[in-house]
């Protein structure tokens, strides 16, 4: 099992908040369908769709979902937030830790893969969360805890949406994401 450090900005309109809101209990089923190797999306169930699109109404679900999707990790990819958000909150740069372990042993997931797969996933499912870098960390790396600064900008935008688009998702390469 490895330690990554996910940084990740996300135009926060259409969430609820960046914590999960969905019991883990309830998300588990879902988590093993999306890392079952022949699972497409397409093939889920009605409820689960529904548990799905309930989970992407939040930045740790999405980001949750995409890396069992996308990764199709051994164990459940379990996001650990450096700080929360509330609805309707944008986040310029927000970092996250998730521990993942490749299916396969003796192997670990390059930090470019995980990057380029989470934002492929979230251009197709049209999320507005976008990875600016993610890096293999120590394994007792702890997100809240180590952390040596924080710091905060409010500030109110009054501007032309292609300003707005160009703003937020302006440290992620303009990228075709060539992933199935």
């Amino acid at each position: 099992m490895h330690r990554y450090l996910i940084s990740f900005n996300y135009k926060g309109t259409r969430f609820c908040g960046s914590q999960k809101n969905t019991s883990r209990k309830k998300t588990c089923t879902l988590a093993e369908k999306l890392r079952d190797q022949s699972t497409h999306l397409i093939q889920l169930e009605a409820s689960d769709l529904q548990l799905l699109a309930d989970e992407e109404k939040s930045i740790q679900g999405a980001i949750e979902t995409g890396l069992e999707y996308r990764l199709k990790p051994a164990q459940p990819a379990i996001l650990n937030l450096s700080s929360r958000t509330d609805t309707g909150v944008h986040a310029y740069k927000n970092t996250c830790t998730v521990e993942l372990q490749h299916p396969e042993p003796d192997k670990y997931y390059d930090p470019l893969t995980i990057t380029e797969r989470l934002n492929y996933h979230f251009v197709k499912r049209n999320l507005d969360i976008r990875i600016n870098e993610t890096l293999a960390v120590h394994p007792n790396f702890r997100i809240r805890q180590d952390a040596y600064e924080r710091s905060y900008i409010y500030q109110i935008v009054a501007t032309s949406q292609e300003f707005y688009n160009t703003f937020f998702f302006q440290n992620v390469k303009n990228k075709d994401y060539n992933i199935h």
